[in-house]
């Protein structure tokens, strides 16, 4: 008898029952990716501060090349670190202002953080290459020197 339970015990504890049919689940995980390379262009770095950078277009200064696989997408976040300006690297109150465009929109101040269109809905791993575009206020009283700002450019997941 004591047998008999041990054996009925040990067959309703398994997972594995036997019968005319078997199923066997099989998967893969597919990870997110979102990837953002910035690749400046040589205007990037040779600014006219002096009479500014006012073209209807603005000047390019970089081509980033978003990478992503987001089933809902993504936006672009920019934020600065010197709050949409362009500061002298050693003397920090000489300073001339800025806006930037992501690809079509329109031109904004980083003195905030802003939020641009990315990409929608992706049925698949998307590589896709953008274009920013300044322009700067002139400063014709400007030192000599650099003047910079650092901008953050983010992928953001829908």
């Amino acid at each position: 008898m004591k047998t008999l339970l041990f054996i009925a015990a040990g067959l309703m504890a398994g997972s594995v029952f036997a019968g005319p049919t078997g199923l066997l689940t099989i998967s893969g995980t597919v990870v997110a990716i979102d990837n953002i390379a910035i690749n400046p262009t040589t205007d990037s770095t040779a600014l006219d501060i002096i009479n500014g950078e006012n073209a209807a277009l603005g000047k390019r200064v970089a081509n980033p090349v978003e990478t992503s696989n987001r089933i809902a997408g993504y936006t672009i976040l920019m934020t600065s670190a010197n709050v949409g300006d362009l500061v002298h690297k050693s003397l920090p109150a000489s300073k001339t202002s800025y806006t930037i465009q992501y690809n079509d929109s329109a031109f904004v101040s980083l003195s905030t953080p802003k939020v641009f269109p990315g990409q929608g809905a992706l049925t698949g791993l998307t590589v896709k290459t953008s274009v920013v575009n300044v322009k700067v206020a002139a400063l014709a009283t400007a030192v000599e020197g650099t003047y910079e700002d650092v901008i953050t450019i983010s992928m953001v997941a829908n």
